[in-house]
């Protein structure tokens, strides 16, 4: 619930260890768990391995719509970008907008640049407005597109799904998705076990052609044809969920004073790591209406929270102290 959500979350957040934005679900079906077990099955690897997150099954699309109007492809291209730059940001960023802007945006991009574009929160042109002068000085020469784009040029084969799989695997996965499982479900004494990431079936899979994992614009294929006598039909093709709360929701609305009096106090201008003109538009556009700032929003304040924990104070866990009184 939101009331549990207020409670824990500071120590959801140090329990972490990083700024993050994933993970809150985790901590609370791991305390449900460990009520009644001490070790539990987790699916993740499920998407990276059988192609299921969005990018792969967007450039299918793409590539099958290009490959569907032949000589019209180029023209309608060029009249998709022509539209697009007509186009506000709010629009670009919101259905059905969005789904125009990103085709004119990826059209004539490597794989990798496609990749950034459909997966980042921030683009590396956007970082330079986000961050402080003094903070890009500080890391200058990095860049996120760069460090796709040299992951990607060394994996040996030509086909997208096997470039953005093994990206995913080496970063999404396990630097992200399989530490966070292990924090959240650790914080409660309780074993996670990942059985879809055996050594074993994780080399015969990514050795599969890659229509067996995405199948004319199905994702998962071969798992859903190797479970196909034990799960019902409508659980199989019913449309993929994230597994998230509704904070994009919350944050606008129960949680919008807090994290307004975060993102605008002294202290968060102080840290001198985020412009605080480019903070203020977006948490203006997002309290407007444009909920698609959620997550660029919460991973800004993720990194504000963790600061105060782990910079500003001794990195106690503020197990005992809510998140509205965290942030007064």
């Amino acid at each position: 619930s939101l009331a549990e959500i207020e409670k824990h979350l500071p120590s959801i957040l140090w329990q972490l260890e990083e700024p993050a934005w994933t993970s809150l679900e985790s901590w609370f079906v791991s305390k449900l768990a460990r009520q009644g077990i001490k070790v539990a099955l987790a699916g993740v690897g499920g998407d990276e391995l059988f192609a299921g997150y969005f990018p792969y099954s967007h450039i299918f699309r793409m590539e099958s719509f290009k490959q569907f109007m032949g000589p019209f492809a180029k023209p309608t291209g060029m009249l998709a970008g022509f539209i697009d730059k007509l186009l506000p940001d709010n629009l670009k960023r919101n259905p059905p907008g969005s789904s125009l802007h990103r085709y004119a945006t990826i059209e004539n991009l490597d794989y990798a640049s496609a990749y950034f574009f459909l997966r980042s929160t921030f683009t590396d042109d956007e970082k330079k407005v986000l961050f402080t002068p003094d903070f890009m000085k500080e890391i200058k020469g990095l860049s996120s597109l760069g460090y796709v784009q040299d992951l990607m040029r060394k994996t040996p084969t030509d086909g997208y799904i096997d470039k953005f799989a093994s990206f995913d695997i080496q970063n999404y996965l396990a630097a992200d998705l399989l530490r966070h499982l292990d924090s959240m479900s650790m914080a409660h004494s309780l074993e996670t076990r990942v059985p879809l990431l055996d050594h074993r079936l994780v080399e015969f899979i990514l050795g599969l052609p890659d229509d067996m994992k995405l199948r004319n614009g199905e994702s998962k294929f071969i798992f859903k044809k190797a479970i196909d006598d034990y799960i019902p039909d409508e659980i199989k093709a019913r449309k993929k969920v994230g597994f998230v709360f509704p904070m994009k929701k919350w944050m606008r609305t129960e949680f919008s004073p807090e994290i307004t009096r975060v993102l605008k106090s002294e202290r968060f201008y102080q840290r001198g790591i985020f412009s605080p003109g480019c903070v203020n538009r977006l948490l203006q556009s997002y309290i407007a209406g444009d909920e698609s700032q959620w997550l660029r929003l919460w991973s800004i304040l993720s990194v504000e929270l963790w600061a105060r924990m782990y910079i500003d104070s001794d990195g106690t866990n503020p197990k005992e102290v809510g998140f509205r009184d965290f942030v007064e």
